[in-house]
């Protein structure tokens, strides 16, 4: 932004630690579930709906740990405002 000339004003992570400890697992769960068995066709449409589950599982735990342990120091989204000078 500074190098097109805008100012910025004001940067805040909008998530934290644990949600992005989540959305890294859940990206992982992905690779290893989803894609793997959708080669296992028969064995893919009873563990997919276990995935499910499982990921889940896994947001609702780390929305909570968002709750109970607030750090922003591994936040994967951020809000940046910025004017012109």
């Amino acid at each position: 932004m500074r190098r097109h000339g805008l100012e910025i004003e004001k940067i805040e992570p909008l998530s934290g630690t644990g949600l992005t400890v989540a959305l890294m697992f859940n990206f992982y769960l992905f690779d290893l579930g989803f894609m793997w068995t959708k080669w296992m066709y028969p064995i893919g449409l009873v563990l997919r709906p276990v995935l499910w589950l499982l990921i889940c599982l896994v947001n609702l735990l780390g929305w909570i740990m968002e709750k109970a342990i607030p750090s922003k120091q591994m936040a994967f989204n951020h809000l940046t405002i910025g004017k012109k000078k």
